[in-house]
């Protein structure tokens, strides 16, 4: 993508997590082509939750800003080292969206389908 990703939203999620291990690991990896916002800012995981076992429940995903549309890809690649299950919906600043589904260390990319509810 040649442009950046303004939001992302976890719209459904079941036992969304990261390892704390796993994500030091990731921290200190200089050669991530990381974007200017993103999970790997200490800031973000003082707004998830950590259980007794060094999991790391995910409530928010920051990969946003500067540099975001030419690292989609490595925020992918980072996506398998989560456990769990999630449905993530990116927008890009022009307005268009793209989705990404986690399954247990599996990333797709399936369609994003809007609609409004009911009444």
């Amino acid at each position: 993508m040649s442009y950046n990703i303004n939001s992302i939203r976890i719209i459904k999620s079941n036992a969304f997590a990261i390892n704390k291990a796993k994500l030091d690991a990731l921290r200190e990896n200089d050669n991530l082509n990381r974007p200017e916002v993103s999970f790997l800012d200490e800031e973000w995981e003082e707004r998830n939750t950590e259980n007794v076992r060094g999991l790391l429940f995910i409530d928010n995903l920051w990969w946003e800003g500067e540099g975001s549309g030419r690292s989609y890809d490595t925020l992918k690649m980072l996506l398998v080292r989560f456990s769990g299950d999630a449905d993530i919906i990116i927008t890009w600043e022009d307005g268009e969206t793209s989705g990404l589904r986690l399954r247990d260390g599996h990333v797709t990319e399936p369609e994003v389908v809007q609609s409004l509810a009911d009444e």
